[in-house]
């Protein structure tokens, strides 16, 4: 009979919140294996989805799974990728944030992972 072995989990949460443009705006992070995935809205919508991931030849991939063809989740796994050099998946209302609000979301993303690259 094989021994069993006991494995650690491989998926952890991290949840923060911040105020942008006087709003509030909830983050959860689902750390993965190799990769994470990222929530972030106003609501509990779910919102899109998209992954950005690198490919054998060191080019990031990324397309919308779910939702409507939304350019700036894509765009915003595509860069998270490149940085995290990992598997991203970005879910979010993100049609609730305007041109400005867009920007400072993902400074306030870019100044959590600094704080917290753990979490990532």
């Amino acid at each position: 009979m094989e021994d069993i072995k006991v494995l650690e989990p491989t998926v952890n949460v991290h949840v923060f919140s911040d105020k942008i443009l006087e709003q509030d705006v909830f983050f959860q992070v689902l750390k993965l294996q190799d990769s994470f995935y990222l929530w972030f809205g106003k609501s509990n919508q779910f919102g899109d989805l998209s992954v950005a991931m690198a490919t054998l030849k060191n080019i990031t991939s990324s397309t919308n799974l779910i939702g409507g063809n939304e350019s700036h989740s894509v765009a915003m796994a595509q860069r998270l990728s490149k940085k995290m050099k990992k598997q991203v998946f970005i879910s979010g209302d993100i049609s609730c944030f305007d041109q400005l609000q867009l920007p400072l979301l993902e400074q306030r993303i870019a100044e959590e992972i600094k704080c917290n690259p753990d979490k990532f």
